[in-house]
């Protein structure tokens, strides 16, 4: 029962995302974080953040809330190559996926829980560098450090802020 009212507030929060007349206002501000977005589309970010926010449900809140942060740097002016930096005229994203998309993607998934997507899994090493065997890998999943990045809180600042966790 309780997770149904989680999927039926996140499908609120869609709708009315959804039906959202932006009001553009110059010069907006975020505490800063303004510099990092182009000026309507901070309008708009804080828009439907204030929707997510006006949600009585903390659950469905905070998942809306991931879609947002899911997509901060396609809808930014930054680009992650590496580290996080302002992204260069031909580096900006192509991808238009944006809240809304990604808030209906977390829909689908919650609405098909029995979907197994079940792989085989082994562990070839703790060490890469002791990986014997060549062209046998699917996918790695690794655990900081990354090499070259090491500024953890400046590489997921907008994500970060987005999410209400840092000023």
């Amino acid at each position: 029962k309780q997770d149904k009212a989680i999927l039926e507030a996140i499908k609120e929060i869609y709708e009315q995302i959804e039906n959202i007349i932006f009001v553009y206002e110059a010069d907006r501000k975020f505490d800063g974080f303004e510099k990092y977005f182009e000026n309507n589309r901070l309008c708009e970010i804080l828009q439907i953040l204030d929707t997510i926010n006006a949600c009585n449900n903390s659950v469905a809140r905070d998942i809306s809330k991931v879609a947002i942060a899911g997509v901060a740097i396609q809808i930014s002016e930054m680009v992650r190559q590496g580290d996080l930096r302002y992204a260069k005229e031909n580096e900006k994203s192509k991808i238009n996926q944006n809240v809304l998309d990604k808030l209906h993607d977390i829909i689908e998934d919650i609405e098909n829980p029995d979907i197994n997507i079940v792989y085989d899994v082994k562990l070839a090493s703790e060490d890469s560098r002791q990986i014997t065997f060549e062209n046998q890998i699917d996918c790695v999943i690794t655990s900081p450090p990354y090499l070259n990045g090491t500024n953890y809180i400046r590489n997921t600042k907008l994500e970060l802020k987005l999410l209400g966790f840092i000023n």
